[in-house]
This record gives structure tokens, sequence and C-alpha cells, in this order.
């Protein structure tokens, strides 16, 4: 099934956030322990590997990357608004870099989770990990990183940033919902942390949480060799099959799925992509091509609706290109 999305009402009007929206934000960030995140989690102040307990939402929905694209961003907002009023939803991390708004992007998730308490969950993506403050300078972990360079050409938001990065230090790592599914933002901890598991506690071990939220799946390999020497190593279908293995004994019922963004698309103009041999799902939802040779102008991004005991369904967003490129200016590249 596909969205047709091109009736809704898609204005400037949401280009830059009202000011009134911009300081409520400012003042609920403050108290980030206040924050109710979706399916039980709450904000600690550190990360966490969240399994939920209790009745799951009727409508569940996954995000991937949106990396700055607030035309995608306000899309699946109204989506899901249209066809699941009341829905939950879980952002699978990198709200910001690469594509021109990123601080829209993240206020308007803020905003969405200050007026949706309990129904927003924002996994941790590198980016958003990476983004730092140091001797009167933001700064990233990763590239490219015009995030934090906007942030040091607006001397008004040094307060806020800040306390985004205390917000994000205590985002979500991966989540493990019922029917044996696994949502990060990058993969799932390798074989030289897998050998060592015996209990939940141990998923928040450094290189378990760096693993959830730096490594790629590759889309073909069975085995990939651990590579600690950069964070984003790669797993093969066997090693994530290993870690469901072991993860299907801490938790006592089988987990046996995976849905995750952090892989950019391919240049088929699809929005997310299937492993080989294995049940697993990744999501790119921005509207943005990275291949400027892509045969399609525009991406056709991808959210997914959770399914108790199968991998989340996908559903693409169509809108026209002419769309895209009006609110962008651009036919191709951000």
């Amino acid at each position: 099934m596909r969205y047709d999305v091109s009736p809704f009402p898609l204005g400037d009007d949401f280009r830059k956030p009202a000011p009134e929206t911009e300081i409520a934000i400012g003042k609920w960030i403050r108290k980030p322990a206040k924050c109710k995140f979706a399916l039980g989690a709450r904000w600690k102040g550190k990360p966490i590997v969240w399994v939920p307990k209790g009745r799951m939402p009727k409508h569940l929905w996954f995000v991937g990357d949106i990396h700055g694209d607030i035309l995608a961003l306000e899309t699946i907002i109204q989506t899901v608004n249209k066809e699941t009023p009341g829905a939950s939803i879980v952002f699978l991390g990198d709200m910001f870099d690469r594509h021109p708004y990123g601080y829209e992007v993240v206020i308007r998730l803020l905003e969405l989770m200050k007026e949706k308490p309990g129904r927003i969950l924002w996994i941790a993506g590198n980016h958003d990990v990476s983004l730092k403050f140091e001797n009167g300078m933001f700064y990233s972990d990763c590239t490219p990183s015009e995030f934090a360079d906007f942030l040091n050409g607006r001397q008004d938001l040094q307060e806020f940033g800040k306390r985004l990065i205390h917000f994000m230090q205590g985002l979500p790592r991966a989540l493990f919902l019922p029917g044996g599914l696994v949502c990060s933002h990058g993969g799932v901890p390798h074989t030289d942390v897998q050998d060592s598991l015996s209990g939940r506690r141990d998923l928040y071990r450094v290189k378990a949480l760096n693993d959830f939220t730096w490594s790629r799946v590759h889309l073909r390999a069975p085995f990939k060799q651990v590579n600690r020497t950069v964070l984003g190593g790669e797993l093969g279908s066997e090693n994530v099959l290993a870690f469901f293995r072991k993860m299907s004994v801490i938790l006592k019922y089988p987990v046996k799925y995976l849905v995750c963004g952090h892989q950019h698309p391919d240049d088929k103009g699809k929005g997310f992509k299937e492993v080989s041999g294995i049940p697993a799902l990744i999501l790119n939802s921005s509207f943005f091509s990275e291949n400027m040779f892509s045969p399609s102008p525009w991406l056709i991004p991808c959210i997914a609706r959770y399914k108790k005991n199968k991998l989340p369904e996908v559903f693409p967003l169509e809108l026209k290109p002419e769309e895209c490129t009006r609110f962008y200016g651009t036919s191709n590249q951000g």
C-alpha cells in the first residue's frame, strides 16, 4: 500500500517555528526528567535499552532517518494523524545534518513529545549523540555536521543547544518489543559483545550501546569480523541471528526481527532496504536522494507499521516531485 500525500495542505508555514513555540520548547527541555516517552519509557539522563511491559498501543509507527528534511517530517506527521489518529511513533534517530532544516526538525519533534506525552519515542542516532559543546563551540564527531555549524552561528541558541545535547545523551539506544522485534538506529551488538551477554544489564556496556547506534548491517554478507578501530563497524546476517538467539534466552521469548535506520538509500529511489538472509528492515524517511546520479530526483520515503510476530509493514509516502522541488528549490540534492 502507498499513501498519496499530495492533497495535504503542505504550505510554507512550518518552515520556521513560531517564536512562541521556540520559547515553549526552550522551557520544556530544561526539565527533561518530566519527559514521558512512548511505551512507558522515561528519560533518566543516561542511555537506556527499553523492554516495555504491559499493553502495546493500538497503532505504532516507525520513522527512519529524517536528516533535516522538515517537509518529510510534516508529511509523516499528517499521514499518521490522518490514517491512525492517536498513534504512537518511534523515530529511529538522525534528525539533523545533511539537509537544510535540522533546527526546525528538532523543534517540531520536541513539540510532538511535549504535546503528545507517552506517544513519541526518539531512539538516538549517531548524528544525534555526536553533537558536543566544548570551549564555547559546538562540534560533532560525525560528518557532515551542518547542525553544529548552525548553532555556532546563532549565539541566541547556545543555551538551547547545550540543553539539547544533555537531553539526547539520555535517549534510548534500543527497544525490544513483544513479538520479537528489535529497534535501533544502527544494528545490534557484535559478536565480541555477544560472547559475554548473560543478562539485560550487559546491554549497557559501552560497546553494546555504541553498536546499537553506530553499527551497520551488511545487506548480503553472512559474516563480518569485529572491527573496533571504527565506531561504525559492519555485521553480517549470521552475526545478527546469533544476537537474536542470545537475546531470546535472556528475554525468554523469541527475538527474530530488526528494524533500523542509519544506512542511506540506494539509487533506485526506494526509502527502505531489506537484508539478505534475515528478517531485517532498514528505513529512510527523507525525500532527499544522496546520489546525484540517481534516476529519481527525489526518494519515496517510507515509514513502517508495527505488526506483532512479523516484520513491520512498509508504507511508501508519495508526494508529487514538483512539490519537493517547489519547497526546496532544487530538483535533486539538498
